[in-house]
């Protein structure tokens, strides 16, 4: 195993982990949740999401793995440095893991725009969806 798959090996297994938690667990977050957001209340169309945690919107899970600088590449196809995230999204059913940077807009049903990564103790990401969110 490669030194990068082994570094992140473990966040993916947590994100795995805390996915199915919340797939096994009562519905008790909604669209009008709120999670990860310390400094209020954020609009109906927005999750900020620490480390380590999930956030639900609608019918999409996304739970965020890690938070790091790191080398990517733009959709310009311009090589770039900066803050990634590792997400996992879950969408009826279906896993995907991916690594996202500020700017990037994640397509799919719901599709959504990375809006913030903050890296700290428990970093964090701001997601803007561009649609309402669609029931479970």
């Amino acid at each position: 195993m490669s030194p990068d798959a082994r570094r992140l090996a473990l966040p993916c297994a947590l994100l795995t982990l805390l996915l199915a938690a919340g797939c096994a667990g009562k519905e008790s977050a909604d669209a009008s949740a709120k999670p990860g957001a310390p400094e209020g209340v954020e609009e109906a169309n927005v999750r900020t999401i620490a480390e380590t945690t999930q956030a639900i919107y609608g019918s999409l899970r996304v739970a965020v793995g890690y938070v790091h600088k790191g080398a990517y590449t733009d959709e310009s196809g311009a090589k770039k440095e900066g803050l990634i995230a590792g997400l996992q999204l879950l969408r009826r059913g279906v896993s995907e893991k991916i690594e996202v940077h500020e700017g990037q807009r994640v397509a799919g049903e719901p599709a959504f725009v990375v809006e913030q990564i903050k890296s700290g103790f428990k970093g964090t990401v701001r997601l803007r969806f561009e649609t309402p969110p669609a029931a479970h």
